[in-house]
C-alpha cells in the first residue's frame, strides 16, 4: 500500500505535536470513533470532521454505492451534527449527496438520486463495442458505424489496436486524474518491477490487486501468479469502492472475487493495494478487514493480522504519470513509501539504486540513511 511521506502522521501519528489542538477531542466517546480525519481551526470556531464507527447508509445507493456516516463539532461544544455523504469522493461537483442523519428519505428525493446516478453512468457497455478503434474519451471500444459520432464530437480515437495494448489496458486509457475522485496515477515500470520481485521471492502464488493495474497486468503478461484486479474505474472488470467496500453490478463482482478467494485453498496469497493520494485511512482499513474477514470465511488460508502490524518501506516509488512523485523531479527522489505487513527484513531492495542492507537493523535502507545509535534505527535526518 503506497502512501505519501508527508501523510505519514495520519497514518502513524508520528508527532502528536502536529495535530491541532481541539477541545472537543477529549469529550469524544473513543470507543465509538475509528479516527481524527479532519480538524481546522478557522479564528475562535474549532470545527472537527470525523467517521464515526464506518457505519453506511444503504437505503439510497450513490454512484459509489454507500454513503459515510460522519460528525461535525462546531465552536459550541454542544453543537454536533451527524451527516451523511459520498466515501469516494471529496468534490461535491462530482458527487454532491449530503443528508442528515435524523433527515428522512422521501420518495422524491430517493427518485431524483436515481436519476443522477443514472446520468452518471457511461454512455455505452463493453459488450455493444468490439471492434478495434477505441474511444480514448470515453474508454470503450467502437463499431464502424460509432466512429463518426465520436470523432464529431471531438472525442480522441485510437485505431489499430493490437493484442498487447488489449492486454495492457492501463497504457490504452486515459488516466482519471482528477486528485478529488479517482486520482489514477499509475506506477512507473521500476516500481512493477520491484514488486513483481518481491511477490515472486515470497513464493506468493495469489495476488488481489485492489486501485493496482499496473501490477495486475503484469501478472497476467508473466503468467507465474494468479490475479484479480478491483477497482472503482468502470473500464475495469471488476468495479469496487474500497473505501466502502461496496461491489458494482448487482454483485456479479462480489461473485468473481469470492470465486478467485476461494480457489486460493492453502496457497501462498497477497493483496496490493495502491489508494488515491489523500484518501481516508480509517474507511480503507474497514475495507481490508472485511476483504481479509472474507478470506477466511472462505478459504482456510491464514493471513496476517492487519493494519497495526504495517510498516514502511524505504523503497522509492515512482509514479509514470504523476509531476510530482517521480525520481527525476526530486532531489531524493518520490516521496512515495510502500507499508507492508511482511517483515522488512525478508524484503529485498535493489541495491544497483543504491539500497543498502542494514545489519544491525536488519532491513534495507536508503543510500542516504544513516543508522542512529541513540534511535537505534537508520533515519534520513
Amino acid at each position: 500500500m503506497a502512501a505519501r511521506v508527508a501523510d505519514i502522521d495520519v497514518i502513524l501519528q508520528e508527532k502528536e505535536d502536529d495535530i491541532p489542538c481541539c477541545p472537543h477531542v477529549n469529550q469524544i466517546d473513543h470507543s465509538d470513533i475509528t479516527m481524527k480525519v479532519k480538524i481546522q481551526q478557522k479564528d475562535t470556531v474549532c470545527i472537527c470532521i470525523l467517521i464515526v464507527k464506518v457505519n453506511f447508509y444503504t437505503t439510497v445507493l450513490l454512484i459509489t454505492g454507500p454513503a459515510l456516516l460522519f460528525v461535525k463539532y462546531g465552536g459550541d461544544e454542544d453543537s454536533q451534527k451527524r451527516f451523511y455523504a459520498c466515501s469516494a469522493f471529496r468534490d461535491r461537483k462530482e458527487c454532491n449527496f449530503f443528508q442528515w442523519e435524523d433527515e428522512k428519505m422521501t420518495d422524491i428525493k430517493r427518485k431524483n438520486r436515481e436519476e443522477v446516478n443514472k446520468s452518471m453512468q457511461p454512455k455505452f457497455t463493453h459488450h455493444e463495442f468490439r471492434e478495434r478503434t477505441f474511444c480514448e474519451t470515453c474508454g470503450l471500444f467502437l463499431l464502424k458505424e460509432e466512429r463518426k459520432w465520436h470523432k464529431g464530437q471531438g472525442h480522441n480515437l485510437k485505431a489499430s489496436i493490437t493484442e498487447e495494448m488489449c492486454q495492457k489496458p492501463s497504457k490504452l486509457f486515459l488516466p482519471l486524474e482528477n486528485n478529488k475522485t479517482y486520482a489514477q496515477y499509475l506506477f512507473a515500470e521500476s516500481a512493477v518491477k520491484f514488486t513483481l520481485k518481491v511477490l515472486n521471492d515470497l513464493d506468493i502464488s495469489h495476488v488481489l490487486c485492489v486501485g493496482a493495474p499496473r501490477i495486475h497486468e503484469s501478472i497476467m503478461e508473466s503468467n507465474k501468479m494468479k490475479t484479480l484486479l478491483l477497482d472503482l474505474d468502470h473500464r475495469y472488470f471488476c468495479r469496487y469502492n474500497m473505501f466502502n467496500h461496496h461491489f458494482f453490478d448487482g454483485g456479479k463482482s462480489e461473485d468473481v472475487f469470492k470465486k478467485f478467494v476461494k480457489e486460493t485453498g492453502k496457497s501462498n496469497v497477497a493483496m496490493v493495494i495502491d489508494p488515491p493520494f489523500g484518501g481516508m485511512v480509517e474507511a480503507l482499513a474497514a475495507s481490508i478487514n472485511s476483504i481479509i474477514t472474507t478470506w477466511r470465511q472462505e478459504s482456510n488460508t491464514r493471513i496476517t493480522e492487519c493494519l497495526p502490524e504495517f510498516s514502511m518501506l524505504d523503497y522509492k516509488v515512482d509514479y509514470d504519470n504523476h509531476g510530482l512523485f517521480r525520481g527525476d523531479t526530486k532531489k531524493y527522489g518520490s516521496p512515495v513509501r510502500i507499508f507492508t505487513n511482511v517483515s522488512p527484513e525478508h524484503i529485498i531492495l535493489p541495491e544497483v539504486e543504491g539500497y543498502w542492507f542494514c545489519k544491525l537493523c536488519r532491513r534495507y535502507s536508503a543510500k542516504e540513511n544513516v543508522h542512529c545509535q541513540m534511535c537505534d534505527s537508520c533515519t534520513s535526518k
